[in-house]
């Protein structure tokens, strides 16, 4: 009959935590979502009151704020979880 000790036993794995950068990615889609719809509505009722149309270019410029509001936003809290821990 054969024995397992103890000592034999495969060291348990720590959990590896996600790369910061990827955190930061996944921080800025969940950010763009709200703040493009948002912007959109925002678009449509102050620029847009009788007429639903959006140009390509007004999509883009709403797209590029999008981007830029959620990175920044971002960034802001990422930079703020760092200087905590």
């Amino acid at each position: 009959m054969t024995r397992i000790s103890e000592d034999k036993r495969p060291a348990p794995r720590e959990p590896r935590a996600m790369p910061h950068w990827l955190v930061f990615v996944i921080s800025v889609l969940a950010l763009s979502v709200p703040v493009a719809g948002l912007l959109f509505m925002v678009w449509l009722a102050l620029v847009r009151p009788t007429d639903f149309i959006i140009s390509l270019v007004e999509l883009a410029y709403i797209a590029v704020a999008t981007v830029l509001i959620a990175t920044g936003v971002a960034s802001y809290v990422h930079r703020e979880r760092q200087a905590r821990s």
